[in-house]
C-alpha cells in the first residue's frame, strides 16, 4: 500500500517499513514529503518515473500538485540545490512523457541548475526550448542565463543576452547587468565592462554595490588602478556603505600599479568604517606590500591578522614567504613553514618555491638542499623554478658539484630546464672551461643563445643581454675563439670588417 508505506523509502526507490509519523511529514502544498521523494531521485540506479507516479498518485492533493506544476517546482528546487544535473534532466524528460505543464518557473529553475556549473549552451538551449513552446521569459530566465556565461567568461554571449531582453523588452534589472559585466571581467574585455556600465546608468538602471565591486575587479584584471580607485570613490559618495569586495579587488589592483601607500590607506579606510577586512583584503595588501618591497609592513600586517584571529591561507603563507625573501629573513621563513606545519596547512609548491627564492638570496644552499627533501617527504614535486634557485644558491657558494648534480638530475627526472637554469649552471662552472663550454653549446642549440652572436662581412657583435655574469663569461671565450679569431687570421675578411662590438645589456 503506497499511502501507508510513503513516509519512508529504500535507496532503490522501493517501499521500506511503514512509520506512524510518515503522514505528518507531508507537504501540505504538494500532498507528499518533497525530501523523502528528491532523495529516492537522487539515490544511484533510481527509477524515476516509477518514485514520479507513487508520488502523484498517492492522495487527491498530490495528484492536483502535480497537475498545476507546484509538484515539478519543489521537486525540481531541491534538487537543485543538490546540484544532480542527472536527477534534474530526469525529471524533466518525465514532464514531457506525462505531458505535464511547464511554466516559466520551471524552465527557470532548470537554467538556474546549470547556470551553477556555468553551463551556458545548455542554458541557451532550454531558452530555445521555451521559444518553440511558446513560454514567455522574464527578467530571472535571463539573469540566471547571463549568470552562466559569467561563470565561464563568455562576455560575448553575455552581452548578447542583455540585447535580447533589452530589445523583448524584459523589465532591466541590477542583476543582469552585474553577471554582464561580471563575464566582461572573466574574459578580461575591460573596455565592454565600461560600456555596460554606462549603458546600465543610461537606461535608468541604478547601480548598487555589487555593481561597482564587479567593476572594480573588470579594472583590477585590466591593470588600471586609477580607475578602480575612482570607481571606489564613486560608491561611496552614491552613499552605498562600505563593501569588502569592493575594497578588496581595490586594493589589488593599486597593488598591481605598486600604489602601496594607496592601497595602505584604502585598507584603514575599510577599518575605521567598521567593516571588518577578510581574509583576502589582507592577502592582496600583503602582496601588495611585498612586491612594493615593504617587507616589514606586510609581516606585521600578518601578524596584525593573527591577532585578528582571521583564519590564515595558503595564500597569506605565500606572501608572507615573499616578504621573507625581500628581507633576507631566512630564519622567519623556516618558522613560517614550520607554523604551516603546526597549523596543518599543506603546503604546495608555490610556498616551497617563495622558501627556495628566499635561501637563494640569502645564500643558503645548504638549506635549499634540505628543502627539496623536505618536499619529498611531503609528496611535492619540484619545479623548474625549484631547481634553478638551488642550483643558483650553489653557485653563489662554489658548490659547482652540487650544481652539476642538480642540473643532471633535471634531466633524469624530466623538469624543464630553461634559460634561466643554463644561466645558473654556467655561473657555478664557469671556471671549468671544458664542462662550461659543453653546457654552453647544449644551450646554444635549444635556442637558448642562438641570438647572442651576430657575424656579418663588415661588423661583429656579441649580445650578452639576459646572460648571467657566468654564462657571458663563457660566451665571450666561445666567441673569441670561434668567431673573431677565424677572422683574424684571415687578412682578407679582416680589411672588410668595420666594427667589432660587445653589447653588455
Amino acid at each position: 500500500n503506497h499511502n501507508q508505506n510513503w513516509g519512508r523509502r529504500g535507496a532503490d526507490g522501493g517501499p521500506a517499513a511503514a512509520s506512524p509519523d510518515a503522514h505528518d511529514s507531508r507537504d501540505a502544498s504538494v500532498g507528499f514529503d518533497v525530501n523523502d521523494v528528491v532523495s529516492r531521485l537522487c539515490a544511484s540506479r533510481a527509477n524515476v518515473p516509477r518514485v514520479l507516479e507513487e508520488a502523484r498518485s498517492l492522495n487527491a492533493a498530490a495528484r492536483e500538485s502535480f497537475e498545476s506544476g507546484r509538484a515539478a517546482t519543489a521537486i525540481l528546487s531541491k534538487i537543485r540545490h543538490r546540484r544532480n544535473l542527472d536527477a534534474v534532466m530526469a525529471v524533466w524528460k518525465w514532464l514531457d512523457d506525462a505531458h505535464l505543464r511547464k511554466e516559466v518557473i520551471h524552465y527557470n529553475t532548470l537554467i538556474s541548475c546549470f547556470e551553477k556549473s556555468g553551463d551556458w549552451r545548455t542554458a541557451i538551449d532550454i531558452m530555445a526550448e521555451m521559444d518553440r513552446n511558446s513560454v514567455p521569459k522574464n527578467d530571472f530566465t535571463y539573469c540566471t542565463s547571463i549568470a552562466a556565461c559569467e561563470k565561464d567568461g563568455n562576455w560575448q554571449m553575455a552581452v548578447t543576452l542583455l540585447d535580447q531582453m533589452e530589445r523583448d523588452g524584459v523589465k532591466r534589472t541590477p542583476h543582469a547587468y552585474n553577471a554582464c559585466i561580471s563575464a566582461c571581467e572573466k574574459g578580461m574585455n575591460v573596455q565592454k565592462a565600461m560600456d555596460i556600465f554606462d549603458r546600465m546608468k543610461r537606461n535608468g538602471v541604478e547601480p548598487n554595490v555589487v555593481t561597482y565591486s564587479a567593476m572594480i575587479s573588470a579594472y583590477e584584471k585590466g591593470h588600471q588602478w586609477k580607475q578602480a580607485l575612482s570607481t571606489l570613490h564613486e560608491m561611496k559618495n552614491r552613499g552605498l556603505g562600505p563593501n569588502v569586495v569592493a575594497y578588496s579587488a581595490c586594493i589589488s589592483a593599486l597593488s598591481k600599479g605598486q600604489q602601496w601607500e594607496k592601497a595602505l590607506d584604502v585598507f584603514r579606510e575599510l577599518e575605521d568604517s567598521g567593516e571588518r577586512p577578510s581574509v583576502v583584503t589582507y592577502n592582496s595588501l600583503m602582496s601588495c606590500l611585498e612586491k612594493s618591497l615593504q617587507w616589514e609592513r606586510a609581516l606585521n600586517l600578518f601578524d596584525e591578522m593573527k591577532y585578528n584571529k582571521l583564519p590564515v591561507t595558503v595564500v597569506t603563507y605565500g606572501a608572507a614567504l615573499m616578504a621573507c625573501e625581500k628581507g633576507l629573513q631566512w630564519q622567519q621563513c623556516l618558522d613560517y613553514l614550520d607554523e604551516m606545519t603546526e597549523r596543518h596547512i599543506k603546503k604546495n609548491v608555490i610556498i616551497f618555491g617563495a622558501a627556495m627564492s628566499c635561501m637563494e638570496k640569502c645564500c643558503r644552499p645548504d638549506i635549499s638542499l634540505k628543502l627539496m627533501e623536505r618536499m619529498k617527504e611531503e609528496s611535492v614535486q619540484p619545479n623548474t623554478h625549484i631547481f634553478n634557485s638551488a642550483i643558483t644558491a650553489c653557485a653563489r657558494c662554489d658548490m659547482a658539484e652540487k650544481a652539476l648534480e642538480l642540473f643532471d638530475k633535471m634531466k633524469k627526472t624530466g623538469v624543464k630546464q630553461d634559460v634561466v637554469t643554463y644561466n645558473a649552471i654556467l655561473d657555478a662552472v664557469c671556471s671549468q672551461q671544458e664542462v662550461s663550454r659543453r653546457i654552453f653549446q647544449e644551450g646554444v642549440q635549444k635556442g637558448y643563445y642562438s641570438k647572442i652572436s651576430r657575424l656579418g662581412t663588415q661588423w661583429l657583435e656579441l649580445d650578452l643581454h639576459f646572460l648571467s655574469l657566468g654564462a657571458g663569461e663563457v660566451a665571450l671565450g666561445w666567441w673569441l675563439e670561434e668567431g673573431i679569431l677565424p677572422v683574424l687570421c684571415n687578412s682578407d675578411k679582416l680589411k672588410a670588417v668595420a666594427s667589432i662590438g660587445i653589447v653588455t645589456g
